[in-house]
């Protein structure tokens, strides 16, 4: 083999050295930019931890239970779980954010039925009492007059028993016709 052949040779290898090198470059950009993507995702879920320790905050009334979270939370090994948490604590954060919102259209409904007590409700059992008021006032008109017929039939029933009397003290006396 000559030196033109041999140098053929050793460039030929070159060339597939250079190209396994291209490669392995391309393969080594594509991790970074992999890498970067997952250090993307951490930032996010970093500023989500950041978003539900203000959302934390703000319940005051759940701090001791956030808190036990915190604590489990601590404790955890791998980056899955922690995620699987978290989601579990934005759906919580979610139903108490709906128990919220229920307990507002439960104050309107009660406010609205305060409103119809006020406006309607009272003012028809003030019309009804008024009614049976009447009523009563009739009634008692009624039982009035009622009693006034019965006295009146009491004393017709007693001068007529003592009509009679009369009467008969007449017819034994002879004077009766």
């Amino acid at each position: 083999m000559d030196q033109d052949e041999k140098l053929d040779l050793i460039m030929a290898k070159l060339d597939a050295f250079d190209s396994r090198l291209d490669e392995l470059e391309a393969k080594f950009d594509m991790t970074d930019s992999r890498l970067e993507a997952l250090d993307s995702r951490f930032d996010m879920a970093d500023s989500r931890f950041e978003a539900l320790d203000a959302r934390l905050d703000a319940l005051d009334g759940l701090d001791s239970r956030f808190d036990a979270i915190d604590a489990g939370l601590t404790g955890l090994e791998g980056v899955e779980e922690r995620f699987e948490t978290l989601e579990a604590l934005g759906s919580r954060l979610e139903e108490l954010k709906a128990r919220f919102a229920s307990l507002d259209g439960l104050e309107q409904d009660i406010s609205d039925l305060k409103m119809t007590i006020e406006n309607e409700t009272n003012k028809n059992i003030v019309r009804i009492a008024k009614s049976h008021l009447d009523l009563i006032c009739k009634l008692d008109d009624t039982l009035k007059a009622e009693s006034e017929t019965e006295m009146l039939a009491i004393h017709v029933n007693i001068l007529e028993n003592e009509l009679r009397k009369v009467k008969e003290k007449l017819k034994q006396t002879g004077l009766s016709g």
